[in-house]
């Protein structure tokens, strides 16, 4: 139930930031192409090209409004897409390190239940074991005893002769 729980976070947190995203870039291309004149295509490309950092310098903006828009943007939101960058990856990674620590956390019970069971049919074939071992240590007492006797009786045969 956990484990469904945080998926479901993780999903939601990502769509979330993604649909933030579009948002962000849809509005700031607007404003683009309201102060500098360009075409939606020409605002939406330096918007994103602004926001993921790499920028061309194909297209700048030329007026005192574009480029005060285009600090403030770069101040604002390239720092952000940094930060969501980050937010996403560590989300994704924290799914991989959960999913194979249970993976792992399972793998680990199941080799120790079988080592535990492997420990136990070893520990009744000791017992068997000890118990033949005890039965031949005892036949072999006995023998050695008959056979002590059976000399001694010899013995004082010989004598006696």
């Amino acid at each position: 139930m956990a484990k469904k729980h945080r998926e479901i976070d993780t999903k939601r947190i990502i769509f979330s930031l993604l649909w933030f995203i579009i948002i962000a870039i849809a509005i700031w291309s607007v404003l683009f192409h309201i102060a500098e004149w360009w075409n939606y295509f020409d605002s939406l490309y330096f918007t994103v090209i602004t926001f993921s950092t790499i920028w061309y310098g194909d297209v700048i903006p030329v007026t005192h409004v574009g480029k005060i828009i285009a600090m403030v943007y770069a101040i604002l939101w390239v720092p952000l897409f940094v930060w969501i960058t980050s937010v996403v990856m560590e989300l994704r990674f924290k799914k991989f390190v959960f999913h194979n620590f249970e993976h792992h956390t399972k793998s680990f019970k199941k080799a120790d239940a079988e080592l535990r069971k492997e420990l136990v049919e070893e520990e009744l074939r000791n017992l068997q074991q000890e118990k033949e071992i005890k039965k031949i240590e005892k036949e072999i007492k006995n023998k050695t005893k008959k056979d002590w006797m059976i000399s001694k009786i010899m013995r004082k045969i010989k004598l006696k002769k």
